[in-house]
C-alpha cells in the first residue's frame, strides 16, 4: 500500500510538473511564432538590421536553451508512462505536437536570421 501510495504521489507530480513545463514550452513558441510571421509578413527589411540580427541571433539561442526543456519533458513523460498504465497514447501524441512545434518555430527563426543576413 505505501508503495502503490508512493508511486501515486510521484506520478501525479510527475503529471503537474509535465503540464506546467509544457505549457510553459507552448506559449513561448506561441508568442515567437507570433513575433516571427509579424516580421516575415510585412514583406520590408528592419531599418536596423544590425540590431534585428542580434535580436535572431537571440532567439536562436533560447530555442536551443529550449530544445534542452523540451528534453526534460520528454523525459518526464517517459517516467509518467512507466508509472500510469494507458497513459502512452496520450503522452506521446503530446510530445509529438511539442516536438513539430519547436521545429516549426526553431525553422522560422532560422529562416528569418538567412533573410536578414
Amino acid at each position: 500500500v505505501t508503495e502503490g501510495k508512493q508511486d501515486l504521489e510521484k506520478a501525479l507530480s510527475l503529471s503537474q510538473r509535465l503540464q506546467k513545463d509544457s505549457a510553459a514550452l507552448q506559449a513561448w513558441m506561441s508568442h515567437t511564432e507570433t513575433q516571427l510571421k509579424e516580421k516575415i509578413n510585412t514583406g520590408d527589411m528592419p531599418a536596423d538590421i544590425e540590431a534585428e540580427i542580434t535580436w535572431a541571433n537571440g532567439v536562436l539561442k533560447e530555442s536551443e536553451r529550449k530544445k534542452g526543456d523540451l528534453s526534460v519533458v520528454m523525459e518526464n513523460s517517459a517516467a509518467l508512462q512507466a508509472l500510469v498504465e494507458g497513459s502512452e497514447a496520450q503522452l506521446e501524441d503530446q510530445l509529438f505536437e511539442l516536438n513539430e512545434d519547436w521545429e516549426r518555430v526553431h525553422t522560422l527563426i532560422e529562416d528569418w536570421l538567412s533573410a536578414v543576413l
